[in-house]
């Protein structure tokens, strides 16, 4: 049963196995790339920052206006500019032949804003003021 089986990854050999809890058989075992392999056993084991961020939220998506991003210190944007990079090299995610395209709906209503104050970029002028302290 598909229930009885366990993934598991053994870090002396760097292999993939899939064991039957049930009389502790290994019934394959799969060679796999380090890091493939040590990204399912995280995902598996619970540990996914991303899935613990977006909480119990359906969100399919993350949206983070243009100028928000650029409202952050330079160190910051560096950061961030440096795992969209890291991303597009480990992910072929963009697609091809389409444009994603983001508006803003109200939550009350259902109903999409036509004045989003956040949708004009302003070329990269537009800073957005930290929140104060309180």
């Amino acid at each position: 049963m598909i229930k009885d089986r366990l993934q598991h990854y053994c870090p002396e050999t760097k292999e993939y196995y899939l064991v039957d809890t049930t009389n502790n058989n290994i019934l394959k075992r799969r060679k796999k790339k380090f890091d493939d392999v040590k990204q399912g056993v995280n995902a598996m084991c619970g540990e996914s920052p991303i899935h613990d961020w977006f909480e119990l939220s359906h969100a399919q998506y993350l949206t983070i206006p243009r100028s928000v991003l650029q409202s952050m210190p330079i160190d910051w944007q560096r950061r961030f500019v440096k795992c969209l990079k890291q991303l597009d090299d480990k992910i072929d995610w963009r697609p091809d032949e389409a444009t994603y395209w983001c508006l803003l709906r109200d939550n009350k209503t259902g109903r999409y804003i036509g004045n989003d104050p956040l949708a004009d970029y302003d070329r990269g002028r537009r800073i957005i003021p930290f929140r104060k302290d309180k």
